[in-house]
């Protein structure tokens, strides 16, 4: 995923990286086994529409036209909050002045996605873009052991998570 700016030039360099190995290996004329081109040529091209796609989703986000972000985990958040800055229009030394933080601060937590930051932090972080959040915790019932029968007498004993509506909770 991009999330700044930086990260928007490293994969446009990246982009070119790869167009340059791309055109090298058509250049080489099959050279070399045939299935390794091969598997050379699906490796550039599903990186180049990797970083495409990135690019694209970055850009949308950029110019405004994503005004909502959906997220399922807490490692989502994160990211969603890095992408909210973005499309705020807001720098990270803007909000580092919002916090009354060093802008170092802001720039380490995007490159970590807030890995070491304190929820305290994410949630100052958001007030300071006017975001809002709204989420919902699914609470599971207890793994239970499952023994599956196997051929020749082999028994494999696994967790099994067991959903149930019934333990749904929604929060806003």
């Amino acid at each position: 995923m991009i999330g700044t700016q930086r990260e928007f030039a490293a994969a446009k360099r990246d982009i070119s990286a790869v167009e340059v190995a791309l055109r090298q290996l058509d250049k080489s004329g099959g050279k070399g086994h045939p299935i390794v081109a091969a598997a050379l040529r699906e490796g550039y091209t599903g990186e180049l529409k990797r970083l495409r796609s990135e690019i694209a989703d970055f850009e949308a986000i950029r110019s405004g036209a994503v005004r909502e972000i959906s997220v399922s985990s807490l490692e989502q958040l994160a990211e969603a909050v890095v992408l909210a800055r973005t499309a705020a229009g807001k720098t990270q030394k803007q909000v580092a002045e919002d916090l009354g933080v060093a802008p170092q601060q802001i720039q380490r937590d995007e490159a970590t996605r807030y890995a070491r930051a304190g929820i305290d932090r994410l949630a100052a972080v958001m007030g300071a873009l006017n975001l809002e959040f709204e989420g919902r915790i699914v609470l599971r019932a207890e793994s239970q052991d499952v023994k599956v029968q196997m051929t020749d007498d082999q028994t494999i004993q696994a967790p099994v998570a067991v959903d149930s509506d019934l333990f749904a909770a929604s929060y806003t």
